[in-house]
């Protein structure tokens, strides 16, 4: 089985599990329009119809119940029923293209979004552009127009590479890349491809490399946008035993990840000017609270020592201390003196 990482959600407002079936998203905002249309009355027969109708496959009316009680509890929908008239009404006025967003959820909502739009040039996402297509315009043109602004992605993805890649990961074949590293000669790599992840809206094949026996070492994140051309391979698909994307990246911070080394519990303590992102967004999933006053918050995080985790600690500068491991605290050392040696010219 595939398996394609998104680093987002897609929630809406209280709406904390939203579907991941993109059909079942299709059929809440038809009974939506249903619901809404004063001209005509709906009940679980016609609703079940009219989606049948409008998706091309049949919906039977056990669904209709379902999603109905979903609209009710995850998205608050004023969904009422008249049994004397036999039908389904909202309420008040309501629309699920109302449905307001806190700070996190557009933030979440846009995140999303630039993902899908990045996507939907794809041939498995083609059959939804028109759908993509709105929500992004939406969002972006319509009664917000300028209140939310979308982060811009500058590497553009090339959809034929991303289809190649999707295909042989669900066929399990191996291919051959072609990649080139930033400054330096294109280089062709045999390998078995596991799954694609995104990352701050850039795509990688997680892959096993074929050079030797050692399934621990042959394990690569190829930023796709650095793959210039993807051909099938003569060699046979490699399994690497006892790999799942869920334990590979559980312990790691971005992207990457020193497969030789064990994650280390990083113990940090943050000032309370800081303090309340931490605990509104949490730098990691394995983040547990230490100690917590009004002057300070100490948590601890179990990851691997990575790029993207070494500038998101310098990056909170003065605000943070890290209190653990020594061999952490000996590498900031560093940092921090090869940075005093710059600006102590000025």
């Amino acid at each position: 089985m595939i398996s394609l990482v998104l680093m987002s959600n897609f929630p809406l407002a209280k709406r904390t599990n939203m579907p991941t079936n993109k059909n079942a998203y299709l059929r809440f905002r038809i009974i939506d329009e249903c619901l809404r249309n004063k001209n005509k009355y709906f009940n679980r027969h016609s609703i079940a119809d009219r989606i049948s109708d409008k998706l091309g496959y049949n919906v039977s009316v056990n669904a209709i119940d379902k999603d109905i009680r979903a609209l009710k509890e995850e998205f608050d929908a004023p969904i009422k029923y008249d049994k004397f008239q036999n039908r389904y009404y909202y309420a008040h006025s309501f629309s699920l293209a109302s449905v307001e967003l806190n700070h996190d959820e557009e933030d979440a909502l846009n995140l999303s979004l630039s993902i899908l739009d990045i996507l939907k040039e794809t041939k498995y996402a083609k059959s939804y552009k028109n759908l993509i297509q709105k929500l992004v315009t939406r969002a972006t043109k319509g009664e917000n127009d300028g209140i939310i602004e979308f982060e811009q992605t500058p590497v553009q993805l090339d959809s034929s590479i991303f289809d190649a890649l999707y295909d042989a990961i669900k066929r399990k074949e191996a291919l051959v890349i072609t990649y080139q590293v930033y400054g330096k000669q294109r280089k062709n790599h045999t390998v078995s491809p596991y799954m694609i992840k995104e990352y701050r809206n850039r795509f990688y094949l997680v892959a096993r490399e074929h050079m030797t026996e050692n399934d621990n070492e042959l394990i690569f994140c190829f930023g796709m946008d650095r793959i210039k051309s993807v051909a099938k391979a003569k060699e046979p698909f490699l399994v690497t035993h006892g790999f799942t994307p869920k334990d590979f990246f559980k312990h790691s911070f971005g992207i990457s990840r020193d497969l030789q080394k064990e994650p280390m519990t990083l113990v940090l303590k943050f000032n309370n000017l800081i303090a309340p992102y931490i605990l509104s967004k949490p730098l990691h999933p394995s983040q547990q609270i230490v100690e917590q006053t009004e002057a300070y918050l100490t948590v601890i995080i179990v990851v691997f020592e990575s790029f993207e985790l070494n500038m998101a600690i310098l990056g909170y500068g003065s605000r943070v201390e890290v209190l653990s491991p020594k061999s952490y605290i000996d590498y900031l050392k560093n940092e921090i003196n090869g940075m005093n040696q710059i600006y102590r010219k000025r």
